[in-house]
């Protein structure tokens, strides 16, 4: 059996702290809708009179499980978040991109683990869906695997419990992960954490 190669430290502690801003602001989006009067099914976010606003709003007070992600970030780092669910006949959200160009990795890695525990969560529902990766070129015609917490929400199976069951399941599978550098390893490739320059 071949002896593998020590791991790169260095590069462990930037993906290990990687995931612990990612558990972070998983925790903070879960407390945002802790209570049920604080989560909506069908929009990223509603203000107090139920009328869908952008995420960042300073009058948002519901949100779905990605709205949830996305206002935790805003909070945390005061990153614009424009998502807002326009009110049409169309699914026009599942076409938008989920997290805008420049967000924080943190955000990426707990969006793209919320996505893989909203695909289990919806294959228990019996659905399967499989989305296509957001920088591919389908991406502007079709969801992607980022949209399936929104889909997750949509199902009439979705609700409240469900969905924070979700987001907490997505916390939970972040704290392991920074503890364990052989899936940090596998995870999050180097290239994510290593700067331009950087060795």
């Amino acid at each position: 059996m071949a002896n593998k190669p020590p791991p790169n430290q260095p590069l462990l502690e930037k993906k290990r702290l990687l995931a612990f801003e990612a558990l972070l602001l998983s925790w903070s989006a879960a407390r945002l809708i802790r209570r049920s009067q604080r989560f909506t099914r069908k929009a990223y976010a509603l203000d107090r009179h139920g009328r869908s606003v952008r995420v960042d709003d300073k009058g948002a007070v519901r949100f779905c499980l990605a709205g949830a992600l996305l206002r935790a970030e805003h909070n945390q780092s005061g990153i614009e978040m424009a998502q807002c669910t326009v009110a049409s006949v169309e699914v026009d959200d599942l076409l938008e991109p989920v997290s805008p160009a420049g967000s924080p990795l943190r955000l990426h890695l707990a969006l793209q683990l919320l996505a893989v525990a909203s695909q289990e969560q919806l294959g228990e529902f019996g659905v399967t869906y499989r989305g296509i990766d957001p920088s591919a070129e389908q991406a502007k015609r079709i969801p992607t695997y980022l949209h399936l917490p929104l889909i997750l929400g949509l199902h009439p199976k979705g609700k409240h419990r469900v969905c924070l069951a979700t987001l907490t399941r997505v916390a939970v599978s972040l704290a392991v992960l920074a503890r364990n550098d052989e899936l940090l390893d596998r995870v999050i490739p180097d290239h994510v954490v290593v700067k331009e320059g950087e060795v």
